[in-house]
């Protein structure tokens, strides 16, 4: 494969947010309520880091996976219109998994909700992340981990070790995860392996 030279590779979760405005009420069980309008995004915080990357004029790349499904068909084109290196978005071979996705209600106080489901971030690890995106950007960004149990411990440790073995500074970063009151067991072992986090 022809890999673009990057000067940061993005790994982590990427998101498709759908933004629900004026959602001012959750409906009780079985009932219906009204909003605005509905509005399509990308989230994530590696998503987030590598279009703003782009947009700044870096060549960023992505190594993420998200489902074979229309919502990772829109992550790619929307990546590749901001011409940012697709070549490590992998798309899940479980046909159960879809692209991560969040509904985040937006009520006119402005305080918003959110609920998400992991999707393919949940699987994404070592396996997914090829050797060859790790040689040559300046640096690799490991991010939203708390979201990622796929990479979390020795399987994050592994991949910062090896982009730091073809010379790239690491960096990373967390998310909010309610089901992870506890976040010593995603990086242990990898402490050591950030020169920024």
């Amino acid at each position: 494969e022809n890999f673009m030279r990057t000067d940061i590779l993005c790994i982590g979760n990427v998101v498709v947010d759908a933004v629900g405005v004026g959602v001012d009420e959750i409906p009780a069980e079985g009932s219906l309520a009204l909003f605005d309008r509905v509005e399509l995004h990308i989230g994530g915080c590696a998503a987030n880091c590598g279009l703003a990357l782009a947009k700044l004029g870096l060549r960023a790349g992505l190594a993420a996976k998200v489902g074979d499904d229309g919502m990772g068909a829109y992550v790619r084109e929307v990546f590749t219109r901001h011409g940012v290196d697709v070549h490590g978005l992998v798309v899940s071979k479980d046909k159960r998994e879809s692209t991560s996705y969040s509904f985040i209600m937006l009520p006119k106080s402005g305080n918003r909700r959110i609920l998400h489901t992991l999707g393919a971030n949940a699987t994404l690890g070592p396996k997914d992340i090829s050797p060859k995106l790790l040689k040559g950007p300046k640096w690799v960004a490991a991010l939203g981990l708390t979201l990622l149990p796929g990479l979390f411990g020795v399987d994050l440790a592994k991949v910062l070790k090896a982009a730091r073995k073809a010379g790239a500074r690491t960096a990373g970063d967390t998310a909010n995860n309610n089901r992870l009151p506890d976040w010593t067991p995603a990086f242990a072992g990898c402490w050591e392996h950030f020169d920024v986090f």
